[in-house]
């Protein structure tokens, strides 16, 4: 196997010296020679018009992030073996890509649906449809605008970037239903002819925190709203508010997992591999925040006292 492998390779070097035109043939060579033993490269004849040279005693071990083929490539070589340094340069290449920095996958925006599927609707009573990161292969909606169909024609709301509440245009008559694109069932609502109970305290929000988080693709950042009281049993999401051109702004949106948390995250920087609808952001210098809890048919409590945010190192 090895001789045939050095054959296509010396075959090579006689090849036009386009890199683009490698052929699978080519690289399958090289990654022969990448692997084998030392002792394997020194069989290759001393006086063979060989795009190699012979190999020292011993070769570095491999490990990701290496690129042993490095230490096999004659510099010196005459211009007709170009195309076999190339080859062992795209060897060196594809084995110094570690597993932990190989390319992200495609990472889209998604619909979450936030009602729960257990609640039954009052006649006026909305959905409310969130975001969430997806990866190549999933449905790509836009979250404020998810190419779903509903049973009862619906008017939809923004309450937050990407936090949108849909409506029925008129008071629900009957069970509501959702399908997606492809009329696959999302979700079922019962109706319940009784108006919903509203009890929603405001957030008692007693400190807000902006921390940086150290990475090696820069600092990121979280804001994180501490809590002096529970959170209301049908608070699904909490949403802040700035104050900017002397308007009321939603900035930071989250939904709420543990009802017996005392802080909630409200804002976090995505990371390396993804990315936050358009509109999320922390606070500037100077500006207060103010919170609203959002419950599971989309409507606002209270909104809270204003607090100023801190910086904190993390």
């Amino acid at each position: 196997m090895l001789d045939a492998a050095l054959a296509e390779l010396r075959a090579a070097a006689t090849r036009p010296t386009l890199l683009g035109a490698l052929s699978f043939a080519d690289i399958a060579a090289a990654q022969v020679l990448a692997f084998v033993s030392p002792p394997a490269f020194a069989d290759a004849p001393a006086g063979a018009a060989s795009p190699i040279r012979r190999a020292p005693a011993s070769l570095p071990t491999w490990s990701p992030g290496a690129m042993p083929c490095t230490t096999v490539i004659d510099r010196g070589l005459p211009s007709r073996h170009d195309r076999g340094v190339k080859l062992l340069a795209v060897v060196g290449l594809t084995l110094a890509v570690p597993t932990a920095d190989a390319d992200c996958m495609r990472v889209d925006l998604g619909a979450a649906l936030l009602t729960p599927t257990t609640a039954a609707l009052p006649p006026d009573g909305g959905v409310l449809v969130g975001w969430k990161q997806i990866v190549n292969g999933e449905p790509n909606d836009d979250p404020a605008h998810p190419k779903w169909t509903f049973s009862t024609p619906m008017v939809a709301e923004t309450l937050a970037p990407s936090l949108v509440v849909h409506r029925p245009k008129t008071p629900l008559a009957a069970d509501l239903a959702i399908a997606d694109a492809k009329g696959k069932s999302i979700a079922k609502f019962k109706r319940d002819p009784r108006p919903a109970a509203f009890a929603l305290d405001a957030p008692a929000v007693s400190s807000l925190a902006i921390t940086g988080r150290p990475s090696r693709w820069g600092d990121g950042r979280t804001v994180t709203a501490a809590l002096s009281a529970k959170i209301p049993d049908r608070a699904v999401a909490i949403i802040g508010y700035v104050v900017r051109d002397k308007k009321s702004l939603a900035i930071e949106f989250a939904a709420i997992d543990d009802r017996a948390a005392r802080a909630i995250v409200t804002y976090a920087d995505p990371g390396h591999c993804g990315f936050n609808p358009s509109g999320l952001d922390v606070p500037r210098l100077g500006e207060t925040m103010t919170f609203v809890y959002v419950d599971q048919f989309g409507r606002l409590s209270k909104p809270s006292a204003a607090v100023v945010p801190i910086t904190t190192k993390p």
